[in-house]
């Protein structure tokens, strides 16, 4: 990616993230960039296609950052299952970036075009998480500790399963010691695909 363009998306996502900040115009990300007006409509020509590039950019991130472990092909079932859920929970613990964008007025006002836009972005990296978990799924299965074959309710229940215990370990009032929650996942995971 272009570094300029890349240094506006990242000033967009500062925007749409600091509640203290200015309203996000191009004006103002190019004056917090200190570059030209016109250096901004080079790449961008609306608010909303700046937004939904930035988020699409953030979503890719994030989910860059949950499937690239190294050497996934080589881990086991449960250090697999285990990794991905540690790297899910550090993601929603520790970055609010989607969590602080929901509450901005630049991206909650965002036009129709570009919020389809950032809704492929996130099917797709839903996709690659559910095909993530379906080779974690694998794993067990050629391992031999999981169930021969698994249905598309059961495949449902794991995922709704993990995707709840992020909430879990999100919410303010609770504390969960997280590798035993991690432990206790893996097991009823387990439980479900005998």
């Amino acid at each position: 990616m272009n570094p300029k363009r890349e240094a506006i998306l990242r000033m967009v996502l500062t925007y749409l993230t600091d509640e203290k900040r200015e309203k996000l115009t191009l004006s103002n990300i190019a004056k917090s960039l200190d570059i030209g007006k016109s250096t901004v409509y080079e790449y961008f020509d609306e608010k909303d296609a700046m937004v939904a590039e930035a988020v699409a950019m953030a979503i890719e991130e994030h989910t860059r950052y949950l499937l690239d472990v190294e050497g996934f092909d080589t881990l086991d079932y449960e250090t697999a299952s285990k990794t991905h859920m540690r790297r899910t929970f550090d993601l929603a613990r520790n970055n609010k970036t989607f969590e602080k964008m929901m509450h901005n007025a630049d991206f909650a006002t965002i036009g129709p075009d570009h919020r389809a836009q950032i809704e492929r972005k996130v099917f797709e990296a839903y996709r690659q998480l559910r095909e993530r978990t379906s080779a974690i799924l694998r794993k067990g299965i050629d391992e031999g500790v999981l169930g021969e074959s698994i249905s598309e309710e059961r495949r449902e229940a794991i995922e709704s399963l993990l995707i709840g215990s992020v909430f879990t370990v999100t919410n303010p009032l609770t504390t969960p010691d997280i590798e035993a929650f991690i432990d206790e996942i893996v097991h009823c995971v387990t439980l479900l695909h005998q």
